[in-house]
């Protein structure tokens, strides 16, 4: 439980996130965020690691293949993320 002090000092950093990047701001509080372009740029991590993953295959590339299943994995969790189909840490 956070005392008055505490509770005053996380509600000012809270209102200075919010002046900075009310987005970012509302990630955090909520775990969603309302404009698409987040979800677009995972969604394209996403897609970029599978192409890749597939064009790394038919080269038999490791590195190819690892950096691709790599860029899959967080475009994937960003966009799960970013959606607010999970909420990391809830």
């Amino acid at each position: 439980m956070l005392n008055s002090r505490e509770r005053a000092q996380l509600r000012a950093i809270e209102t200075a996130l919010w002046l900075q990047d009310p987005a970012f701001c509302r990630l955090l509080t909520t775990g969603r965020v309302r404009s698409a372009a987040p979800r677009r740029f995972a969604l394209a991590l996403l897609v970029l690691g599978v192409v890749g993953l597939l064009l790394a295959m038919t080269v038999l590339s490791t590195l190819g293949v690892a950096v691709s299943v790599v860029l899959a994995l967080v475009g994937g969790g960003l966009w799960l993320w970013f959606s607010g189909a999970v909420t990391p840490g809830r």
